[in-house]
């Protein structure tokens, strides 16, 4: 029997035929859900819930890093290096992350700031930023600098975005001489995965 939509309880599926009893998949708010259905004729429960079901219709994930030094402020930092890139959502080129699929991803970051000699303080911020506003911010701040000093910057984060969003990481501010270090040994590091897809909504009910 056709119920005119996907099946969202063991009632829709119990009116769409079926008889026997088992695990099914049944459309949720957000997520395909896991659900066992008794359809003996008893007086137990008719539905018993067990679990999202995590359903990809597309892979997301990529990693990229540089192989030189970057300085320039307030534009998304591009990328040579790319190492995988499932999906094709990250723009190495351009630097830019364009969200394929609506959904949970999780993002990380790793650079290494470097400074020349200086008797005060110094510093180097990177953000992360999502369609062209500021979202988080990783720092790092050296002080009485001898000449090519190294220092480590990380930053991670959990973002919902919606298909079409951008994610970019960009130098936000910095001190005078100041440069995310690069070389042939790749201190840059970027990664992002798609941990969850938000697609029920998507499909024709």
């Amino acid at each position: 029997m056709d119920i005119g939509k996907m099946p969202t309880s063991c009632e829709d599926l119990q009116r769409m035929g079926h008889k026997i009893s088992g695990i099914f998949l049944v459309k949720g708010s957000t997520k395909f859900e896991a659900v066992y259905c008794d359809f003996s004729p008893s007086e137990n429960d008719l539905q018993n819930w067990i679990g999202y079901v995590d359903i990809k219709s597309l892979p997301v994930h990529f990693y990229v890093s540089r192989y030189d030094s970057f300085s320039t402020k307030s534009v998304p930092i591009p990328f040579q290096r790319e190492i995988i890139n499932s999906g094709n959502a990250m723009d190495s080129t351009s630097g830019v992350f364009k969200s394929r699929r609506s959904g949970t991803y999780f993002f990380s970051f790793t650079g290494l700031a470097n400074f020349p000699a200086s008797p005060s303080s110094a510093y180097l911020g990177i953000q992360l930023c999502l369609n062209g506003g500021e979202i988080a911010e990783g720092r790092t701040e050296e002080a009485h600098i001898v000449a090519d000093l190294k220092s480590q910057l990380t930053l991670q984060l959990t973002l919902n975005l919606k298909k079409g969003d951008k994610v970019w990481l960009q130098i936000c501010c910095m001190s005078p001489g100041v440069s995310l270090y690069d070389d042939s040994a790749h201190f840059t590091h970027f990664t992002g995965i798609l941990l969850e897809e938000e697609f029920v909504q998507t499909i024709i009910v």
